[in-house]
């Protein structure tokens, strides 16, 4: 059976939300780029915080609705942030006509797992992560108020997981667990759980067949191999060029120490100080300059 949260918690949850967009926005400029391809399709880079230091869903939607492109290209790399926000995006995505391709050029972290459940293909980009976890709040009350924010929790998180396995499949309280535990994946582990269709990055099983073993059996492609023996020559005079250019290093050092090392302290030459030479006076004129002048 659904289980319903109490009035009072449903009527704070929208107080809070209504105060939220009511505060003045931060002086930052949103990283939300919008352009046109030269294919025709429309990309939108999606490289900030999700809610309100960085895009909100308001911001994203307004966007969204002047395209009209048949292809949308999404690029992320976001940390996450506002839940709700997050699923406003990811349903505004669903919604539009267009085909939705996203990429995740960097990381899909929180929030911005789940709006990639939006994309009709999900590719992983050389080196992206994605990360997964549990609802965050706060709450300042008493036991009762907590335990309130704790049944809100968990009803959001459920929600989360249920995108998750509808997209990747799976149950609801698996994906709790993986929430739970905060869990990362690697381009390939994010496609391998279901949650990307491509990773942008060949792994060694996927690289083309005869591309290291030195063509087909016809000998096309075969590059011709130096006799046995001559690499290891040409390595040896390499060798022995660095050994030259070291020793040769080592001289110079050694002949700009050698001005400043002595057998002795006494052997050493005094200091000198050009600029009080230049300044050296005759004190005996100076006297006779000066005298009568203070009597």
């Amino acid at each position: 059976m659904r289980s319903r949260l109490p009035s009072n918690l449903t009527a704070d949850v929208w107080r809070h939300l209504r105060a939220r967009d009511q505060r003045p926005r931060p002086a930052v400029e949103a990283r939300l780029r919008v352009r046109n391809n030269a294919d025709g399709s429309t990309r939108i880079d999606l490289m900030d915080e999700i809610g309100f230091w960085g895009i909100t869903a308001q911001d994203f939607v307004d966007e969204l609705l002047a395209i009209d492109a048949s292809v949308i290209e999404l690029h992320v790399n976001s940390p996450g942030g506002d839940v709700f926000d997050g699923v406003a995006i990811m349903n505004a995505l669903i919604d539009h006509p267009a085909t939705v391709n996203i990429v995740v050029d960097g990381l899909a972290a929180s929030a911005a797992s789940f709006v990639c459940v939006a994309g009709d293909n999900v590719k992983m980009n050389r080196g992206a992560q994605m990360m997964i976890h549990d609802a965050l709040g706060m709450c300042v009350g008493n036991a009762a108020d907590m335990e309130q924010m704790k049944g809100l929790l968990d009803r959001v998180s459920d929600t989360i997981a249920g995108l998750y396995a509808e997209r990747a499949g799976g149950t609801v309280e698996g994906w709790r667990d993986l929430m739970r535990a905060e869990t990362w994946y690697s381009a390939s582990e994010a496609v391998e759980a279901g949650l990307a269709d491509e990773s942008g990055a060949k792994g060694p099983e996927e690289e083309e067949p005869g591309e290291d073993e030195g063509g087909d059996e016809s000998g096309e492609g075969d590059e011709e191999k130096p006799p046995p023996g001559d690499d290891e020559d040409e390595d040896e005079d390499e060798d022995e060029d660095e050994d030259e250019k070291a020793a040769a290093a080592t001289a110079r050092f050694a002949a700009q120490l050698a001005q400043f090392v002595y057998a002795g302290r006494a052997q050493a030459p005094p200091p000198t100080n050009p600029q009080a030479a230049a300044v050296a006076v005759d004190v005996t004129q100076l006297q006779k300059a000066l005298e009568g002048a203070f009597t």
